[in-house]
């Protein structure tokens, strides 16, 4: 089905003449509105000098999603690569930054980092929409304050909630496609019915049948449906000793199974299991002017696959990852009618001991690291004249890599091919400070703002330390990979009115030691390719972002933004065949828009996605084409807190190649029935 501006035009018009007739409000969007990942601190958006865009708990509860990061395809700038929707999983990226992974966007959980240091990514399936309370999403370049993994920009996403009711929350049971169930709770309150101590408990429980991913071309007798099965559960405390001081405590658990659309021998196939806990406690404080934080963090996930092959020969073999994150975050923040001063120190370990353990013959493969991380940072916003604001920031951090290995034990045939990949190396560092200057202008409504900073990531664990498969090939550990670094330019304003806000972000960004995923031009298995994660000399990404959001009313509210980036490699000393080339998983133009309607009876949403074609392979030969999603979710509300609903999402079905053998999901409608608790 082609399609182009014209049919988003006219999907976008469409709306307005149901708009028009919504009665008049004293609504208005929030310029008082405070985002917390900026700084470390709470801040007013208004006094941000950067991109920021928020998701409260109504858009979440009324857009068609069926997971967190469905969510973010609402706003401009971000890239969500979900093709297999909740049979596989998900990469996040802003701003041209490509590459089919995670690690250059910095995610947080209430504050606390949970990328992991193995792979730089984040087990998005592990968040259930329901439990979570808000959004936050800055773009461009974060390490000024909070170092490698955010130079691309930041995603907070908070599950916190405070009242002073005994219980708030919903319960739900839904039903949908490919025999797809879901039982899902969230509740929320405090027991002595005051804002000094808050519970919160969500849990949910998803199985499903799922589809047959390979093409009818390509299917045999060894492909089946890729099914899943997951269960997850949050458990927070909040409690207040008085007015200037808080601690919190919180503990997550997550666990899935996820058939991956090929059986042969064994009872269950090929199928991936993450099993993961995450524990975070945060002590908050202030006395007179002061304030501060200290974050405590641990996140251990066990990584278990079943894989199975028939070439030439049958092989089995289990890979075994146990992945461990911990860390402490501290910082303090003075705060004056002028001036916002804030300071901090964090420190960070990363641990990996994977293991492929053939089950057919004696080979074990292992890999091993183990990197720390060590940084501080100052950032400080004041006003220098009237209505001119300056905010500067520098973060400094040293990272060492304490072990890196990669050894073969009991070599046959099976893996023998990989001896020469054998490495055990330790010691290696980097070390670098991240600035960022900026000047803002704010009158009334209106602020615009200029700014420079500088980004920076240290090398995956993985990338240093694993050679094998990965999604669509096979991968070569680069024990040699230099940390890549970034400068960004940007210009940005926005006017909020009583009922609407605008905003438009320009930006120019040079990368150097750019890393990245480069074929070797050789074949495993005839058709996997074999690739390698290099560092390109000079990148250059540049591009604006728009947005445009109305509240007609308290009934209704409508969205439109736009995102134009363009990347290209410029130079790349190893390989100059690349040169002029596009990186991978990065669309040219993204277009967003819809509308949400909310009455005391009934709810309506609906959210149109389009992405103009994106490169798979680094030669820029193989595309994914264009992509169309149209999703819709309908609510109706009943008495006594009873509410019905129904969504779709692809309802266009809208379906293309992801790699040379998988057909990504298609159209998905979901139905349920839930509970709203008020007391």
């Amino acid at each position: 089905m082609k399609i182009n501006f014209s049919f988003v035009l006219l999907t976008v018009l469409s709306v307005f003449p149901v708009l028009l007739f919504a009665q008049k409000d004293t609504s208005s969007i929030k310029l008082s509105e405070v985002i917390i990942s900026a700084g470390r601190v709470e801040q007013k958006i208004k006094h941000l000098p950067a991109s920021v865009s928020i998701l409260n708990k109504d858009e979440i509860n009324r857009v068609s999603a069926n997971s967190v990061d469905d969510l973010l395809k609402t706003k401009a700038g971000l890239n969500i690569v979900r093709p297999l929707g909740m049979y596989g999983g998900s990469k996040v990226s802003m701003r041209g930054f490509g590459g089919n992974e995670q690690g250059r966007i910095l995610v947080l959980q209430d504050g606390v980092p949970i990328n992991k240091s193995d792979l730089g990514d984040v087990n998005w399936n592990r968040f259930n929409p329901l439990s979570v309370n808000r959004i936050e999403v800055l773009r461009g370049p974060g390490s000024s304050v909070y170092g490698s993994n955010a130079m691309g920009g930041i995603i907070n996403i908070i599950t916190q909630e405070s009242t002073d009711k005994f219980i708030l929350g919903k319960a739900s049971l839904s039903y949908g496609t490919y025999n797809t169930y879901c039982a899902e709770v969230d509740l929320s309150g405090s027991p002595l019915q005051n804002k000094n101590w808050n519970y919160k408990v969500s849990s949910f429980y998803r199985k499903s049948d799922g589809y047959i991913s390979q093409p009818d071309s390509l299917r045999d007798s060894t492909h089946i449906a890729a099914w899943s099965e997951e269960f997850g559960l949050n458990v927070s405390n909040s409690y207040k000793f008085n007015k200037e001081n808080k601690i919190d405590l919180s503990y997550n658990y997550y666990n899935d199974r996820r058939g991956q659309g090929v059986k042969i021998f064994d009872e269950i196939g090929n199928a991936a299991d993450h099993d993961t806990h995450f524990f975070r406690s945060k002590y908050s404080g202030n006395k007179g002017n002061f304030q501060w934080n200290i974050n405590l963090y641990f996140q251990n996930e066990h990584y278990f696959r079943i894989v199975e092959k028939y070439k030439n020969s049958y092989s089995l073999y289990y890979v075994n990852s146990f992945r461990n994150d911990l860390g402490f975050i501290g910082n303090i923040t003075y705060r004056t009618e002028m001036n916002v001063f804030s300071g901090g120190f964090d420190y960070k370990k990363g641990l990996v001991n994977g293991a492929d353990e053939y089950q057919t013959s004696s080979d074990i493969i292992r890999n091993s690291g183990d990197v720390n991380n060590i940084s501080a940072f100052i950032y400080d916003d004041f006003e220098f004249a009237k209505n001119f604001f300056l905010n500067a920031a520098v973060h400094y951090d040293y990272i060492l890599l304490s072990k890196s290995e990669f050894v073969l034990e009991n070599a046959t045939e099976s893996s023998d091919f990989l001896i020469p990949y054998q490495f055990d190396i330790s010691g290696k560092n980097w070390n670098t400070f991240s600035p960022k200057l900026s000047v803002q202008y704010i009158k009334d409504r209106f602020k615009t703002y200029t700014s420079y900073s500088s980004g920076f990531r240290t090398p995956a664990l993985d990338d240093l330390t694993r050679t094998g498969f990965i999604a669509g090939g096979f991968k070569i550990a680069n024990p040699d990979l230099q940390a890549e670094k970034i400068n960004n330019f940007e210009l940005g304003s926005s006017f909020t009115g009583k009922k609407w806000n605008a905003s438009v972000t320009a930006y120019y960004t040079l990368g150097h030691d750019f890393m990245y995923y480069t074929e070797t031009g050789d074949l495993i298995f005839g058709n996997k390719p074999i690739v390698i994660k290099q560092n390109i000399t000079d990148v250059e990404l540049y591009g604006t972002e728009a947005s445009l959001n109305i509240d007609f009313n308290k009934v209704f509210k409508t969205f439109i933004n736009y995102t134009y980036g363009k990347n290209m490699i410029i130079n790349f000393e190893e390989n100059q065949d690349l040169e002029g080339k596009v990186l991978t998983y990065s669309p040219e133009q993204i277009f967003n828009a819809g509308i949400i309607f909310k009455s005391k009876i009934i709810g309506f949403s609906s959210s149109f996605n389009y992405l103009t074609e994106q490169y798979l392979n680094d030669a820029n030969t193989e595309i994914i084409p264009k992509q169309y999603l149209l999703n819709l979710k309908l609510i109706k509300m009943f008495e006594f807190g009873l509410e019905a609903s129904a969504s779709v999402q692809n309802l266009l079905d809208n379906r293309y190649l992801i790699y040379y053998d998988q057909l990504s999901i298609g159209r998905f409608m979901t139905f349920s029935l839930a509970y709203q608790f008020r007391k």
